[in-house]
């Protein structure tokens, strides 16, 4: 599908929850790292967070590419992914793994209903 093909409103209605999500996740990883002590985990979190970082790059500019002005503030979901990740993160670093599996897990259906 080209840029040229969609309209500005119908790609920033469909990048939005993307966007919002993938936000969170950055900030729930960014939470994860402050809490962890093992080198190893703090840096698959970071390679995680690196790949999320390209994936909003990428959406933010097809919105630019249109005119659009891409929100990149994560809204609510990046609160309350934060605040889950600081909590799970007290239980050790599994729980904060799955914590974060799970949350990516709701993607597929949240993408079906759009």
């Amino acid at each position: 599908m080209s840029a040229a093909g969609v309209s500005r409103g119908s790609l920033e209605r469909q990048l939005g929850p993307l966007l919002h999500r993938e936000l969170s996740g950055i900030a729930a990883i960014d939470t994860a790292i402050a809490h962890e002590s093992a080198p190893d985990y703090v840096v698959m979190f970071q390679a995680a967070k690196n790949g999320k970082q390209a994936n909003v790059e990428q959406m933010a500019t097809l919105v630019r590419m249109l005119g659009g002005t891409p929100d990149e503030r994560g809204g609510i979901r990046k609160a309350w992914a934060t605040t889950q990740a600081g909590i799970a993160s007290r239980f050790g670093t599994t729980k904060t793994l799955q914590a974060m599996r799970a949350a990516e897990a709701t993607t597929p259906s949240m993408l079906s209903s759009t």
